[in-house]
């Protein structure tokens, strides 16, 4: 083998993994795309009748949803709360 194609090799792979390794550390540290924690007191619309389970669209997404009270289907809906991927929320006045 070839000394000096093994050291070209060998400093090609180093700077791919030196690159890499840099970039996985950079998106680590960046602030999520997308905190379903700031839907909270959004508006948005119920696109299946809403009481125990439905579905809205808020912020562009189709999220689950439940209510307590039961909301119908097209009417706009506010945010409450949030229970993991189901947002608790009410018909908007």
């Amino acid at each position: 083998m070839n000394p000096i194609l093994a050291l070209a090799v060998s400093i090609l792979a180093g700077m791919y993994l030196w690159i890499a390794t840099t970039k996985v550390l950079e998106a680590d540290q960046r602030e999520p795309a997308h905190d379903p924690g700031r839907l909270i007191g959004q508006l948005g619309e119920a696109k299946t009748d809403i009481s125990d389970e439905g579905s809205v669209q808020v912020a562009g997404e189709l999220w689950s949803a439940r209510s307590e009270q039961t909301i119908p289907n097209g009417t706009r809906v506010r945010v409450l709360s949030r229970e993991g991927l189901t947002l608790l929320v009410e018909q908007a006045s």
